[in-house]
């Protein structure tokens, strides 16, 4: 068993990006990196398994299968710990900081079969995605080889075929296309020859883009299976429509604080408010120019708005009762295989989403107005129980049902619990979007219309947004 230490550093990054030929800014584009959700650039998924893989020799042996899960982001500079387990028939290799795991990679051997000496990437693209122009990166070549094994050495005991499905792999892992940030993600690869077409399956082409999941098969049975979340691309264009024809200001006097409300449905909701003439305030945690760059275009509308770090509330902040609190902010979601964890680790990340929402009221509540109202923001993933989100399903629903205990016990408040479509709450910043009913702006609309509604009528009042 071999446990020791990594920090990734700039040479890591340089040399990988040359290999692979993979330009997504969020890892190459400083600029970029600071206005998304990770404020910085971080590491790519497939060097940090690139890493994993230098410290084995899988040319002795004859690999059946790849499965690699990205949990988190790695980042440039920061110190982690990697471990590997080797035993006859698997490798298990992982990325980790305390007991928070970054990148797992697990290799099933096959001593059945020959030693695979050399694999053949043919990329195949159909007419209907050539017809659409759809980009299609190169695969990696020796060019840069040498340079990669500077930054990773022990990487020339890797068969290169597998280098090369990698490194081009990293164009697609992750995201639906470069410039979308994924919350977690999956690679599979299974072997059964020597050759691998990639190919997409009838009408894939739209389903990348609505389902995030990208097949790829031979006929020999070799297949690649790609999946992935997505969160929103960093602001680029805040939505103006939102201040558009609104002379009303039914909100004019009336304060109101948002978690999380400087990014994503956040700041959805803090231009709603502010352009109703709410006083709003709101909270972020890390990225300071993406809160700079809404506080900017919210006051340029002549409506006031302050973000506020939150290591960094003033009690001179709450001098005012607050009218309105939204508890927007969550932990990333991330997937859990529950054959890998133990009882009591299932409860502390179910704990996770519970623990936030109710911090936050516990924060606030001698800050509310008597007749304050209390929004919670929520997703459909509640009633569908997708695989993998057991803990994120139960978490939300204790919450649920602690806002009703709550209401019970403190009936001058309102509590709004609203569900929203999963997946379209991250498509806030984003360029493309499904299907325009579900466009954020007209989901926190029908929210906003909601909370004029029911505000005053106490009491706890759940509604599915669809």
């Amino acid at each position: 068993m071999i446990n020791n230490s990594i920090i990734f550093k700039k040479n890591h990054l340089n040399s990988f990006t040359e290999f692979s030929s993979d330009k997504n800014p969020l890892h190459v584009n400083s600029e970029y990196a600071s206005l998304t959700p990770f404020s910085e650039k971080i590491v790519y998924g497939i060097s940090g398994v690139f890493f994993l893989l230098s410290k084995v020799n899988l040319k002795k042996n004859n690999i059946a299968s790849i499965k690699i899960d990205f949990k988190k982001p790695l980042f440039l500079n920061k110190k982690y710990y990697f471990t590997i387990g080797q035993d006859k028939h698997e490798i298990m290799l992982k990325i980790y900081k305390g007991n928070t795991i970054y990148t797992k990679v697990k290799i099933k051997n096959n001593y059945k079969k020959k030693l695979v000496s050399k694999f053949k990437l043919a990329p195949s693209i159909n007419k209907e995605i050539t017809s659409k122009k759809f980009k299609w990166n190169k695969i990696p070549t020796k060019k840069n080889l040498k340079k990669l094994l500077v930054s990773y050495p022990g990487l020339e005991n890797i068969p290169f075929w597998l280098l090369q499905i990698l490194a081009w792999s990293s164009y697609w892992v992750g995201m639906i296309c470069p410039g979308r940030q994924a919350l977690f993600s999956n690679f599979n690869l299974e072997l059964n020859g020597n050759s691998l077409t990639f190919k997409y399956e009838k009408n894939l082409l739209h389903r990348i883009l609505k389902q995030n999941k990208s097949f790829f098969s031979s006929s020999d049975g070799s297949k690649i299976l790609l999946l992935s979340f997505v969160r929103p691309e960093p602001i680029s264009q805040l939505r103006s429509e939102i201040f558009k024809n609104n002379n009303k200001k039914l909100l004019k006097n009336k304060r109101c604080f948002v978690t999380g409300g400087t990014r994503g449905v956040g700041s959805v909701f803090s231009q709603m408010l502010s352009s109703q003439g709410a006083e709003v305030f709101a909270s972020y945690r890390r990225n300071k120019k993406t809160a700079e760059k809404i506080e900017k275009f919210i006051s340029s509308k002549g409506e006031f708005f302050k973000a506020l770090n939150v290591n960094q509330f003033n009690k001179n902040v709450f001098n005012k009762k607050i009218d309105c609190l939204v508890l927007n902010a969550a932990p990333t979601i991330k997937h859990i295989d529950l054959h890998e964890m133990s009882k009591q680790e299932f409860d502390n990340e179910k704990k996770i989403f519970y623990n936030l929402t109710v911090s936050e009221i516990e924060f606030f509540r001698k800050n509310l107005s008597k007749d304050a109202t209390i929004i919670n923001v929520s997703t459909s993933f509640i009633d569908e129980k997708p695989d993998g989100f057991s803990h994120y399903f139960k978490g939300k629903k204790a919450v649920e049902n602690y806002l009703k205990d709550f209401s019970s016990k403190n009936l001058n408040y309102t509590l709004l619990n609203f569900r929203l479509p999963k997946m379209h709450t991250d498509q806030t910043n984003t360029t493309f979007i499904d299907n325009q009913i579900y466009s954020p702006i007209k989901i926190i609309k029908k929210v906003m219309d909601l909370y004029l509604s029911f505000r005053g009528k106490k009491g706890f009042h759940s509604f599915n947004i669809i």
